[in-house]
């Protein structure tokens, strides 16, 4: 049983009787051995202090966590509860600023039970433990399965085809199944792996003729040959792109020297880095051109 201690409220400094209630909670889960659960701090990344401070506290050391949820409010609310449940726990602690209302403190449809506290509830750490493991035994809040699934094109090599992101994909897109309804574009004769068996496999000129069916379409951009048929259906079909290279120049380069995709090195060079590209392509050459340039905007 874990029972997460959330500060992600604070935008701020951490009061610091919110850091004494974590201690406190921790020395009474300590001193008590009735207590089997493990205590977790979600704590915020900007207040260094603060996390210095947790992590100085022996029974909590290793089990602190930092989250930046950046500064864009409207972000805020769900990176938080991912945060959380990326942590897994059976009930959680919201501890916030002296003020802050309930709805402003604790993250809202979490499948897991929270309680709200103030900082000052350190004078009764064991009964608010005690509170806390009567909520995770009581078990997860229900949560309603949607009626169907949104539909997602997953467009990426796949095995056999030699590559660490069709390996990749292949471990990823079955727990992606779990929540989509997930179609293959793929241009490749066929895939072998037993986790995408039953899985339907698609060609691009198909997305192209379907895409208005999706909710979702997702690339996994690679610097090699496995990708090349992504370039321009990217150009038809928009999507969110997963770089797992960051420099495209020397598969663009090999591809325009193919003829696969005419003037493709050089039409992404001028996309990405405009008439300074170009005019350093035509002192330099092409190769330091291929070092220097990502060619990766597009």
């Amino acid at each position: 049983m874990r029972i997460v201690i959330d500060l992600l409220a604070y935008t701020g400094r951490v009061d610091p009787a919110a850091l004494e209630l974590c201690a406190a909670l921790a020395r009474a889960r300590g001193a008590d051995e009735r207590y089997q659960g493990e205590l977790w701090v979600a704590a915020p990344l900007h207040d260094q202090e603060a996390l210095e401070t947790l992590r100085l506290e022996p029974l909590l050391a290793a089990r602190v966590r930092a989250f930046d949820l950046g500064s864009n409010p409207r972000l805020a609310a769900p990176l938080r509860r991912h945060a959380l449940a990326g942590l897994m726990p059976a009930a959680a602690l919201a501890v916030g600023p002296q003020g802050a209302a309930a709805g402003e403190v604790a993250p809202s449809s979490a499948p897991y039970p929270i309680l709200t506290r103030a900082p000052a509830d350190a004078q009764n750490p064991a009964a608010l433990l005690d509170a806390l493991e009567t909520s995770a035994a009581n078990g997860a809040r229900p949560v309603q399965a949607p009626a169907s699934r949104p539909k997602l094109a997953y467009v990426s090599p796949l095995p056999p085809v030699h590559s660490g992101i069709a390996d990749y994909s292949a471990e990823l897109v079955p727990e992606l199944a779990a929540f989509y309804d997930v179609e293959l574009v793929v241009a490749q004769d066929k895939v072998d792996d037993r986790r995408l068996d039953g899985m339907h496999l698609r060609d691009p000129d198909w997305l192209r003729a379907h895409a208005h069916e999706f909710e979702r379409v997702v690339y996994h951009f690679g610097n090699s040959h496995a990708h090349q048929h992504m370039f321009e259906l990217l150009r038809d079909v928009r999507g969110t792109v997963v770089l797992h290279d960051f420099y495209f120049s020397g598969v663009l380069d090999n591809l325009e020297r193919e003829k696969y995709l005419p003037r493709g090195f050089l039409r992404a060079l001028y996309e990405s880095h405009g008439y300074t590209g170009l005019l350093s392509h035509r002192k330099e050459g092409r190769n330091p051109s291929i070092w220097t340039y990502p060619l990766n905007k597009a």
